[in-house]
């Protein structure tokens, strides 16, 4: 058995560094702890504990709770990692007085650490990190940034209109450039850190459930491309395609260069913008496919991002796709279940959720 422990909710503020001590003490009488995390940048803890334990007055809003994740960490040296208690809830449980805490990992700290607007395009994730780092408002938070993505071949346009998070600007970083994002305590690290497993997930076995969706609505195979701002219109250019359509229809999509483009193009450059664009659509049917498992063998490595095999004989399917969501029983030092496959990357949905996190 792996036991939380609390420590008050000053104890970082005051000292800026993660305490090396056991705190106000061990949460050895907790009857659940467990830890969810997945590629959105959710990673939260959820604790129910009795009323009548020694350290019941210590679970408030505000105090922060260390657990030791084990097979779930995947980071070098020590596995503990710090969560802040968000919320509490108060409630009878047959009969018995329970708490329940629902901690937020430290990292969410830094929904409230800012950066100033930026408007830029690059090819370096690293630059555009350094860029946010050089432009926050303040450096007294304790945390520490990384990125290990190479450059991409193609421009990103990165604009920010008004002050951000840092949180919402590493977030953003790692989607743009289909990164991961490693949180540990205060050090955030952008890079690629999914391995390949020997692990199958699988119908008949230990396949808790399955969904596959497949959808061509969004799919494109040539575009129309112009310019307009609040003052310049430039009539449409094209089409231009970079394959032959595979639909009965032409998939033809309209697009305003203005969104990614510091100002008006020459005619001469708005082929190959459009052919640009049209390179980070989806061409081929949007597939998505979803598989739960709740039966991992014990001392299995996998972790958040790696890549596992999903097989489906009744329905084809026999696929590579990694982990997209994990939740960890501490007290029992092992996974309760695993997600494999696809969740939705919206930014604007994610931020919102980070911002709401464990409070509502």
């Amino acid at each position: 058995m792996s036991y939380p422990t609390i420590y008050a909710g000053t104890e970082i503020r005051f000292t800026g560094k993660l305490p090396e001590h056991d705190g106000l003490g061990t949460l050895a009488d907790c009857t659940g702890c467990e830890v969810t995390e997945d590629i959105e940048g959710v990673f939260e803890l959820e604790l129910t504990y009795p009323a009548s334990g020694r350290l019941f007055r210590y679970l408030a809003p505000d105090a922060l709770i260390r657990v030791s994740l084990g097979a779930m960490n995947p980071f070098v040296g020590s596995n503990n990692q710090f969560f802040r208690i968000a919320r509490t809830e108060y409630r009878m449980d047959g009969g018995t007085p329970v708490v329940t805490a629902f901690a937020e990992h430290l990292s969410y700290d830094l929904n409230y650490s800012y950066t100033g607007p930026i408007t830029l395009d690059d090819k370096r994730p690293s630059y555009l990190l350094e860029t946010m780092l050089t432009n926050r408002f303040s450096t007294r938070d304790g945390f520490t940034f990384a990125c290990s993505l190479p450059a991409d071949t193609d421009y990103h346009h990165w604009a920010f209109e008004e002050p951000y998070s840092m949180r919402e600007g590493v977030l953003k970083l790692a989607e743009e450039f289909n990164g991961e994002i490693l949180w540990d305590n205060q050090d955030v690290k952008i890079g690629l850190y999914g391995e390949d497993r020997d692990f199958v997930v699988e119908y008949g076995g230990n396949m808790a459930s399955f969904s596959r969706d497949s959808d061509v609505s969004e799919a494109a195979t040539g575009v129309y491309i112009y310019y307009k701002d609040s003052k310049t219109y430039s009539g449409y250019s094209g089409p231009f395609t970079l394959a032959d359509n595979p639909y009965g229809v032409t998939r033809h999509r309209l697009y305003n260069c203005a969104d990614d483009v510091p100002s008006q193009p020459m005619s001469s450059n708005m082929e190959d913008i459009a052919l640009a664009w049209l390179r980070r659509q989806e061409i081929n049917p949007k597939t998505s496919i979803t598989a739960k498992v709740t039966e991992v063998p014990e001392g299995m490595p996998i972790k958040l991002y790696d890549r596992v095999q999903v097989a489906h004989r009744v329905f084809g399917v026999y696929i590579t796709a990694r982990v997209v969501r994990v939740r960890y029983d501490v007290l029992r030092d092992r996974y309760k279940e695993l997600e494999i496959g696809s969740l939705p990357k919206d930014i604007a949905r994610t931020i919102a959720k980070m911002q709401k996190g464990a409070k509502g």
